[in-house]
């Protein structure tokens, strides 16, 4: 049993849709009528090799004009959202680190640097102050203790060292130092 085909459109279809769109363009009537001539003259193989070069060259530009462009913009915002991962990820680790550090204390006033300076057992007396820089003078402390006071401090106030003299004694392991706070 054979079944009935439907039958093919015929190219002269097809060209009609086209034709009726240039007939819109008078001005376009002249070179589709050159291009049908050069096409005519044109064997059935060279149709055919004229067609594949015109759809390669179609898939080439889509290539160059709009994939390679969109990927490398995929591929650079895949390389930020991997790079704010870690950052994330780091954050999220530092979490209890910043926690702690909040909860210290974070003033800046000389009576907190002097009140833990005193709480290391060092002896100071404050010099004058100007420009906003609390001086303060340490005779005969240990040398290590100071450094001990002056890390704490740095990193549990907001107060910074901006001047630091040391002198040493001649009893070992004694120290005179001149400290500026901010």
């Amino acid at each position: 049993m054979n079944a009935a085909r439907a039958p093919r459109p015929s190219p002269a279809l097809w060209r009609s849709g086209i034709t009726e769109w240039f007939g819109r363009f008078p001005v376009l009537e002249r070179p589709r009528s050159a291009f049908g001539r050069w096409w005519g003259d044109r064997s059935p193989r060279e149709r055919r090799l004229l067609v594949a070069l015109a759809a390669t060259a179609a898939v080439s530009l889509l290539i160059a004009g709009i994939y390679r462009p969109l990927a490398a913009t995929r591929a650079r915002a895949a390389a930020d959202i991997r790079t704010y991962e870690v950052l994330a990820a780091q954050l999220r680790t530092a979490g209890p680190e910043l926690a702690r550090l909040r909860a210290l204390d974070r003033s800046g006033s000389p009576a907190a640097a002097t009140g833990s300076a005193s709480s290391y057992g060092l002896q100071f007396r404050q010099l004058p102050s100007a420009d906003g820089v609390t001086r303060l003078q340490f005779d005969g402390v240990e040398f290590a203790r100071l450094l001990q006071w002056l890390a704490q401090l740095e990193t549990t106030t907001t107060s910074r060292v901006v001047e630091l003299r040391i002198d040493r004694r001649p009893e070992p392991g004694l120290v005179s130092a001149r400290v500026g706070l901010r």
